[in-house]
């Protein structure tokens, strides 16, 4: 399976005040903004919703949000318009509206990418295929029970009852080597996971028929909202076992879709389209192997895009032949950055149910405590200056942060805290939140990549 964020580069602490009590705060009319206008809202007349305060310029705007919120709520749950429903927040000072829908963004340099090419950077359920002929959906059929007989056929198939794969790698962050892995796994008939740890870090995400959730070591779970949930099944439907395994399930299509060749091999092509995920198999006519998948999804830069992966190294694994190596191309050109080199596959191996535990309280539609949002601690060290000598933060138009508490923020894996598609950077959480302060000026894109890694400019 390739994941639109694959690895994860490094990271740099960084210090932010927050204000008790009060959740973000979008203080233009969101009504307003949504018919095309931009009104300042007044600080009396505000709404507490899916984790940010809306305020509004009238009373009338104030109903009209409460009365339909999904009409003018902030998209994707406030992710990084730039960087997709399953990245970190962005902020509400910085915003953009396209067809109806108001976007977050976690730096001036993502909101400029955004409005280069909007379309390059939302992510949707693909459309559904158009009706085909009965011999393209009798052959569709056939092509299923080949790929069945390539994995090992639909007995041994249908008696999985979860699929664990696992990536260990090391991964040089800075001065420092981190031992990474990144763990997938599904508990079927529909329960997913995937998470990546730094060290004694973890950061990952859950989806289950009780909802789903971004999740991190020492902190309660935070729900998605609907649109992060259809991007998380989105990803887990373009696994060959998942897809196999959804066969006999109500909306599942597959139909044939002609000849062609993936690297020496002859394949026939099998179109499948499930939890809004439309996939081209390339599937081996001789062994029933699936040696690609092709679809639309997240790739270099973040940028939305056509992705194809091939499926390498076959073995035996539980009375299956599962594949342990991908490569990956993206818009047509070779991307190695999107390569996976399986390090284990489990096959109904133990499930551990505590990872699948959804939020305790309820963060949708409610204002979150103070430190909710990220994980945060209190800061132990003051803000660094470029040669390493302490500071205080300046105070910006005279003003102090007494009533603030200085804390340490700890981001979840799809935190977007830098842009590729500037010269300009921003700063990342360390993934080992015991690592000290740091502070870096930037000449190049910096922090990490959904495809992997990303330059450092470094003193």
């Amino acid at each position: 399976m390739v994941r639109s964020v694959h690895t994860v580069l490094a990271a740099f602490l960084i210090v932010l005040p927050v204000m008790a009590g009060e959740p973000p705060t979008l203080k233009a009319d969101a009504v307003d903004l949504v018919a095309g206008k931009e009104s300042p809202g007044k600080a009396e007349l505000f709404v507490d919703h899916a984790g940010y305060r809306y305020l509004f310029a009238t009373e009338a705007n104030k109903s009209a949000f409460q009365k339909s919120p999904e009409k003018f709520e902030i998209a994707d749950g406030g992710a990084c318009g730039r960087m997709g429903p399953l990245s970190g927040r962005g902020s509400p000072e910085r915003y953009a509206v396209h067809e109806g829908r108001i976007y977050l963004f976690a730096s001036p340099q993502c909101r400029d990418g955004f409005l280069k090419n909007p379309l390059r950077c939302i992510e949707s359920d693909d459309p559904k295929p158009e009706p085909v002929s009965p011999a393209a959906a009798k052959r569709g059929k056939e092509l299923i029970e080949l790929a069945l007989r390539g994995l090992g056929g639909a007995e041994k198939v249908d008696a999985v009852k979860s699929y664990e794969e696992q990536i260990d790698a090391d991964r040089k962050s800075g001065e420092k080597t981190y031992k990474f892995s990144d763990r997938r796994l599904v508990a079927f008939p529909a329960r997913y996971l995937e998470r990546e740890a730094w060290d004694d870090s973890w950061f990952g995400s859950v989806l289950s028929d009780a909802g789903g959730a971004f999740t991190s070591a020492g902190e309660e779970p935070r729900a998605m909202v609907a649109s992060q949930r259809a991007a998380l099944a989105r990803t887990f439907a373009r696994v060959p076992l998942v897809m196999l395994k959804s066969r006999g399930k109500a909306g599942f299509e597959a139909f044939a879709a002609g000849e062609g060749k993936v690297g020496d091999a002859a394949v026939e092509y099998l179109v499948t389209y499930f939890d809004g995920a439309k996939i081209k198999w390339g599937i081996d006519a001789k062994s029933g192997r699936i040696l690609s998948a092709a679809f639309r999804g997240r790739g270099l830069r973040s940028s939305v895009g056509e992705v194809e992966v091939v499926f390498d190294d076959f073995r035996e694994v539980g009375g299956l032949t599962l594949p342990h190596a991908r490569r990956a191309s993206f818009d047509g050109e070779r991307a190695e950055s999107m390569d996976a080199a399986v390090t284990k596959i489990v096959v109904n191996g133990p499930v551990d149910e505590e990872a699948f535990r959804m939020p305790r309280q309820t963060p949708v539609g409610s204002a979150l405590r103070p430190g909710a949002l990220l994980g945060v601690e209190r800061a132990s060290c003051p803000f660094v200056g470029p040669q390493g000598r302490a500071r205080r933060p300046s105070h910006p138009k005279g003003r102090r942060y007494e009533s603030a508490t200085w804390r340490r923020y700890k981001f979840p894996r799809r935190a977007c805290s830098r842009s590729s598609d500037t010269n300009s950077a921003l700063k990342f959480p360390c993934p080992n939140p015991r690592q000290p302060c740091r502070s870096i000026t930037s000449k190049n894109s910096v922090g990490r990549s959904c495809t992997g890694w990303v330059k450092i400019w470094s003193r």
